[in-house]
């Protein structure tokens, strides 16, 4: 676990009402660990820069002090935008009528932002090989990078069970739900993300959970080319014999039944084989929210 680093992004923001006046400070905060998540940005220090702490004074005016600190991935599980909201006694400032005197009663927060995916691909758009001159695969094959929606819900609860979220966890919905305003297919979102702060106001103990759903239109199952060293024949795994009917130990497309293809095949009559590795579960028992404002 480790801070790369903490700037402040930009001049500070002040507002005055007839209660007191604020102040609003950002800061960009660069982690080297996912898992590390909100709670250690929350406190990020990287050796000459620190996020402000709850109660930390304003530089300038003493009166005003640290009220609020909430961090707010960017789209990266590693980079943070951290707000940093300053308050004289009684002064109300800039979101503070969506607070309550109940945090349980705070409103659902959504936030929507992207997650990158690279992978190599072997089949163009239109699901032709992509192959070189001598119409053969390149050799390591070409990679490209795609980008898919993610959500992050933000929502105060009275308490939190980190066996629920060790069990959803890196699972795909096992229904068509609509998450935030978006409906998708079974198996085309994932929780990647479902972590808790402990927090108090107002004499009342809560938690702040924040739920990740990652979401990839053409679902999560891998799909991979059938091919191997080995053919079955008459129940026995057998190698490849070439022309002069020798044994080799060559790396063979295969027919979706155990069987070779000839090498002359073509590489439209490769046979590729969809694998689902994530565990499927029921999405609705999470009561995430059905519209992007937050509301079931």
């Amino acid at each position: 676990m480790s801070v790369v680093s903490v700037n402040e992004l930009t001049n500070p923001r002040a507002w005055k009402t007839r209660d007191g006046r604020g102040y609003t400070r950002v800061y960009k905060v660069i982690l080297d660990d996912p898992t590390d998540g909100a709670a250690v940005a929350r406190t990020a220090d990287d050796g000459s820069t620190a996020v402000p702490d709850i109660g930390d004074a304003y530089p300038s005016d003493s009166s005003a002090d640290v009220v609020r600190v909430d961090p707010m991935e960017t789209g990266s599980r590693l980079i943070f935008d951290v707000r940093v909201d300053y308050e004289t006694p009684g002064a109300r400032g800039p979101g503070d009528d969506e607070r309550s005197d109940d945090p349980l009663s705070d409103p659902v927060k959504v936030s929507w932002g992207s997650w990158t995916e690279t992978r190599a691909v072997i089949k163009d758009r239109d699901g032709n090989p992509i192959v070189n001159s001598a119409n053969f695969w390149f050799d390591p094959p070409v990679e490209e990078t795609f980008h898919h929606p993610m959500v992050t819900i933000t929502r105060n609860v009275s308490s939190y069970d980190p066996d629920d979220a060790d069990e959803y966890i890196d699972t795909v919905n096992a229904d068509s739900l609509t998450i935030a305003g978006l409906t998708v297919a079974a198996g085309t979102a994932k929780l990647v993300r479902w972590d808790a702060d402990n927090n108090e106001r107002n004499g009342t103990e809560y938690f702040t959970e924040t739920y990740e759903v990652w979401f990839k239109p053409g679902g999560w199952a891998r799909e991979l080319l059938d091919q191997g060293y080995y053919e079955i024949v008459d129940g026995e795994p057998q190698p490849y014999s070439d022309a002069r009917g020798d044994n080799t130990l060559t790396l063979m497309r295969l027919d979706g039944s155990g069987n070779f293809l000839a090498p002359t095949a073509s590489l439209t009559s490769s046979v590729f084989g969809s694998f689902d590795i994530l565990e499927e579960k029921h999405f609705s028992a999470l009561n995430l929210p059905t519209t992007a404002d937050g509301d079931r």
